[in-house]
C-alpha cells in the first residue's frame, strides 16, 4: 500500500509454530509428571513481504511468507508497522 508522503507501509508480523505439531499438548502431561506444554514453540518474524527465522546452523534465514519447513504457523500477530521511501 503507497502512503501519500511517498512510502510503503508494511506490517510487522510474528509467526508462531508448534515442532510438534500438537504432540506435546497432548502427551506432555503423561510424560511431564502431570504438567501440560501447549507446545514446543519456534517464532519468526514477517516484513517486507520476507519471512526471517533462525535455523540451528545455517543461521538467520529468509523465505517468501509461510514457505518455511516448519508448516503453517499456530498463531499470526501483526504488531508494528514501518514505512520505507519507494523508489522513483
Amino acid at each position: 500500500m503507497a502512503e501519500p508522503n511517498g512510502r510503503k507501509r508494511t506490517d510487522i508480523v510474528f509467526l508462531r509454530y508448534d515442532l510438534s505439531s500438537g504432540q506435546a499438548k497432548r502427551y506432555s502431561s503423561m510424560l511431564l509428571g502431570g504438567d501440560e506444554m501447549e507446545g514446543v514453540w519456534h517464532s519468526s518474524v514477517m516484513v517486507f513481504e520476507r519471512e526471517y527465522f533462525f535455523d540451528g546452523m545455517a543461521g538467520i534465514e529468509t523465505h517468501d511468507p509461510f514457505t518455511t519447513r516448519f508448516g503453517r504457523p499456530e498463531q499470526t500477530e501483526a504488531r508494528l508497522a514501518l514505512f520505507r521511501p519507494v523508489a522513483r
